[in-house]
């Protein structure tokens, strides 16, 4: 590729005051990183959007190692991981980007992806299911398509990361045994799980849920750690409740995310559909979409309206982070990377903006952090927060 470019258009494109030739410019030097360069109908799709994201991160490496980018940059704290700013993981996202237009098939992503050395970050096909008994199924040793049978329901997997339970017996739901199922989600990975009833419930990493295999009474009840997003299957006169550690939430039909990792700082329910009811001990309160209900560890109960697409943004394949505080950003990085991470500093570092996407490398992640001010050590294994 061919370095020779002004170090003053690259600026200019950082910043947002290029004219539409100096873009042009940028991005056909960028182009000339990878044959798969993504050539967009429209400048103003996602894909395009999405390219030029990535092309700003790469143009900020390239002003680092310049030595252009001086003190004002930093103190900006502008992080641009909505892509790595490496040439490498750049060549893995505009493939990606190309992927989402069709341009070339999975089959040749993943041999790029494989001979780049930039693995998947999240193995979504990893889970375990206990059933009764004691029986423990490592679901990534079931094929697609294959069925388990559980008393009175058959257990389908659909896709790698996905089973949906069915009821195969004619007894009604008051005859039937209670029998309690366990789904448990590792970090690094994500699983689907479409309940007896027809609910559907996403796990994020390092997260679990116990159903019953047939729900029975006048109740549906489920309970959750870590955190789960749900699109619960309307049941006249079946409330359909979600138990954690320290919160409880009632639901008649709706779309909601619950957030109850313990070390997080709050228990979260934010509500995108529908009315729920969010119980803790006496306290009780009703949210609306958009809005959220907390619980602090002094046992607190309030309502904010949060950031919507952050919240969800792991439901959807990738991580969001809007003026997030460092802490937070950390923790999830955690999960998704399996590495512990520890705290040993007490002075807050800020917060950040900017996305990770499945496919982004760790290192490349936490250099991208350190330079715009965060401190902190990685062996490896673990990442020790100053």
């Amino acid at each position: 590729m061919d370095d020779n470019i002004d170090i003053k258009i690259l600026e200019k494109y950082l910043e947002g005051t290029a004219s539409p030739e100096e873009e042009q410019i940028v991005e056909r030097w960028l182009a000339a990183r990878n044959s798969h360069a993504p050539l967009f109908e429209e400048e103003s799709s996602e894909e395009a959007l999405q390219y030029k994201a990535t092309a700003k991160a790469a143009v900020m490496n390239k002003l680092y190692k310049t030595g252009a980018v001086n003190s004002p940059y930093r103190k900006r704290r502008l992080l641009f991981l909505r892509m790595a700013a490496a040439a490498s993981v750049l060549s893995v996202i505009v493939m990606m980007a190309s992927w989402f237009r069709g341009d070339i098939t999975k089959k040749h992503i993943r041999k790029q992806l494989a001979s780049t050395g930039a693995e998947p970050l999240l193995s979504r096909n990893k889970a375990t299911l206990e059933l009764s008994g004691g029986r423990t199924v490592t679901l990534e040793s079931i094929s697609n398509g294959q069925s388990l049978r559980e008393g009175p329901v058959t257990i389908v997997k659909n896709t790698g990361n996905e089973i949906q339970y069915m009821p195969v017996t004619t007894a009604t739901s008051e005859q039937l045994p209670a029998i309690i199922n366990k789904l448990s989600v590792p970090k690094s990975s994500q699983y689907i799980v479409v309940l007896p009833d027809g609910s559907k419930v996403w796990l994020n990493a390092g997260s679990t849920i116990s159903f019953p295999a047939v729900f029975s009474g006048k109740n549906r009840d489920v309970a959750v750690t870590g955190e789960a997003y749900f699109e619960v299957a309307q049941k006249v006169n079946e409330p359909f409740r979600v138990t954690t550690k320290k919160m409880t939430v009632l639901v008649l039909g709706t779309h909601f995310n619950i957030n109850a990792y313990e070390d997080e700082p709050a228990t979260r329910t934010t509500l995108l559909e529908g009315s729920v009811q969010v119980k803790v001990n006496k306290q009780k309160i009703q949210i609306r979409p958009g809005e959220q209900a907390q619980l602090n560890n002094a046992g607190n109960l309030s309502v904010t309206q949060p950031n919507i697409t952050e919240v969800v943004a792991w439901q959807k394949g990738y991580l969001q982070f809007d003026n997030t505080p460092l802490e937070e950003v950390f923790r999830q990085i955690g999960r998704w990377y399996d590495v512990d991470v520890v705290f040993k500093g007490t002075a807050r570092q800020g917060s950040f903006h900017g996305k990770i996407y499945p496919g982004m490398k760790l290192p490349e992640i936490l250099r991208s952090l350190e330079v715009n001010g965060a401190r902190f050590t990685y062996d490896g294994t673990k990442i020790t927060v100053k």
